[in-house]
């Protein structure tokens, strides 16, 4: 009896400890994918593919985001971040050749939505809206028009960090 009073109580304090978890999970969303880099060095994308549920008559829009700290940044100058390479798989997933003909139908830049550099910004290069804050760097955002063909498209994204530029290429699907 004293055996299972006292298992019954270690029982209880380690499930007790459980609920004190404080980790940082959260339900992963489509459309705020976050990018890592491993201990290896390697990028890790929290969503793949990323399956995005389009909106009816706007753009749907996607911000992959760089850890904070983390001295990576997604290369404005350079044209880096996220590039898209095309579609390699039709509606029904099946693999098809490589179409690039719906890559108009991404309009992806540096930055967060609603950050997207005035024509006369990317005219002179600056990366940014007149008389505003710099670009966020650490984030890209893709929009997608609601016409786009559904599928698999296969993206490439390019980050620079301290060590030279790191690439990865995963996929995103429309539906």
């Amino acid at each position: 009896m004293t055996s299972r009073l006292l298992l019954s109580a270690f029982c209880a304090v380690a499930l007790a400890g459980c609920a004190h978890h404080h980790g940082q999970f959260r339900t992963p969303d489509p459309t705020r994918p976050t990018i890592v880099l491993s201990p290896l060095g390697q990028l890790v994308v929290d969503q793949e593919p990323i399956v995005i549920l389009l909106k009816k008559d706007e753009p749907t829009f996607i911000t992959w985001r760089l850890p904070p700290g983390s001295g990576l940044t997604f290369d404005a100058a350079g044209g880096g971040g996220i590039t898209i390479v095309g579609r390699t798989k039709d509606a029904d997933y099946k693999k098809i050749p490589l179409d690039t003909s719906n890559n108009g139908s991404f309009a992806c830049f540096v930055g967060e939505k609603g950050s997207q550099p005035t024509r006369a910004a990317q005219a002179d290069g600056a990366g940014m809206r007149r008389d505003e804050a710099p670009v966020n760097l650490q984030a890209f955002t893709c929009g997608l028009a609601p016409t786009i063909a559904r599928g698999v498209y296969q993206y490439e994204i390019s980050v620079v960090s301290p060590a030279g530029v790191i690439r990865l290429d995963p996929q995103i699907m429309p539906r």
